[in-house]
């Protein structure tokens, strides 16, 4: 690839953190089982390639490629522990691909940089732990309920002088309830005026 020469800074420290990555899946997958490990396998497999691409293209620029350390750093003592390092590792790596696409204006230089970088970002996400679910609104406060109930007054129904109640209604004033033999012993036949019920009128 021609062009590399530029870049040569860039793809030196790419390499390295790659040998430093690649150590780190051969370490992490031993803790790991099945399908994880299978995930592991597969991203120690494209670390190992992106690894040999660049040094091939720091060979092409007429640069020394630096080998792997003989060991690293590196301590895993269980299955989460070891799902950790390989969302670390994955984000540590995305930002030395990050510096070579703004590193660099070679087309496929930057396109080799995006690849890696999207590779990373998207293996990071797989292994991220999932987040908590939100917390349980709490219960309300038995003793703000307490205080709310002891503020409200008892409702009773009074009634104002003179009122009427259904239960006992009031008789009209001046209103005198006879029997039915008083009502028809009142009545005068012939006469125009009738009172069946009623005050009785005087005689005249």
């Amino acid at each position: 690839m021609r062009g590399a020469g530029m870049s040569v800074p860039l793809l030196e420290v790419l390499l390295a953190a790659e040998h430093a990555v690649v150590y780190g899946y051969g370490v992490l997958g031993a803790r790991l089982d099945e399908e994880p490990r299978r995930l592991a396998l597969l991203a120690y497999d494209s670390h190992r390639s992106r690894r040999d691409q660049l040094t091939a293209l720091l060979r092409e620029a007429g640069a020394d490629p630096e080998p792997s350390e003989p060991a690293y750093d590196v301590a895993v003592a269980s299955a989460d522990a070891a799902l950790e390092l390989a969302v670390q590792l994955e984000e540590e790596l995305a930002v030395r691909w990050r510096d070579l696409v703004a590193g660099t204006d070679e087309r496929p230089l930057r396109s080799l940089a995006v690849a890696g970088l999207t590779e990373c970002a998207v293996r990071g996400a797989r292994r991220a732990p999932a987040p908590s679910p939100p917390p349980s609104p709490a219960p309300p406060d038995a003793t703000a309920q307490r205080a709310t109930s002891a503020t409200t007054a008892p409702v009773s129904r009074t009634s104002a002088p003179g009122a009427s109640s259904t239960d006992s209604p009031r008789r009209p004033a001046l209103t005198k309830t006879v029997s039915n033999s008083s009502a028809v012993s009142s009545t005068t036949v012939g006469s125009r005026v009738r009172c069946p019920s009623g005050l009785i009128p005087p005689t005249t």
